[in-house]
């Protein structure tokens, strides 16, 4: 059996995906998907907006609601108006529309974190430390923030960061 070794994040590994049946006696050797761990970066930084959708929605639903109902006064800006007799109906679908959105939106947020948590779980308190400084918003630097905190150069500080992403992914 040929082996074929290629290093992380090479370029024809798409090629290589698409190319499955002609490669049946080849074993490919070192490959390391690119777009998982851009898959958990792009995670790691959509935590904080989950969280907050999930913590919010209700409000927003019960301001939606509150924003369909009733009679709209009259404005006294001098300005000539147009009369729209469906009005109400129209903020009404609006309405509905802006909860759906609403709904569907703290839906996803809901499948994200019963994901992403106990994967997150899973990573030791280091990991996630170097995890967070590099994408949660961690004030200064994140390199150097962990390149202090644990001792080390940047080249370990981003090696490090790659292998929690890794770890994430999985």
């Amino acid at each position: 059996m040929k082996k074929l070794l290629l290093f992380p994040y090479h370029p024809d590994v798409e090629l290589l995906a698409e190319k499955t049946k002609e490669l049946e006696d080849v074993s490919v050797v070192g490959v390391c998907s690119f777009r998982e761990d851009q898959a958990a970066a792009d995670a790691v930084k959509d935590y904080g907006s989950m969280k907050f959708i999930i913590e919010h929605t209700d409000d927003e639903i019960k301001a939606a609601y509150e924003k369909m109902g009733g009679i709209s006064s009259p404005q006294f800006d001098g300005m000539p108006h147009a009369h729209n007799p469906h009005a109400a109906e129209d903020r009404m679908v609006e309405g509905m529309d802006e909860i759906s959105v609403l709904r569907e939106r703290y839906r996803e947020a809901v499948e994200f974190m019963g994901w992403f948590k106990p994967a997150w779980e899973e990573l030791t308190e280091d990991e996630r430390y170097v995890l967070e400084c590099f994408y949660m918003g961690a004030d200064g630097p994140a390199v150097s923030a962990v390149c202090e905190r644990f001792q080390i150069e940047r080249n370990s500080a981003y090696r490090r960061k790659n292998r929690a992403l890794s770890k994430l992914s999985v």
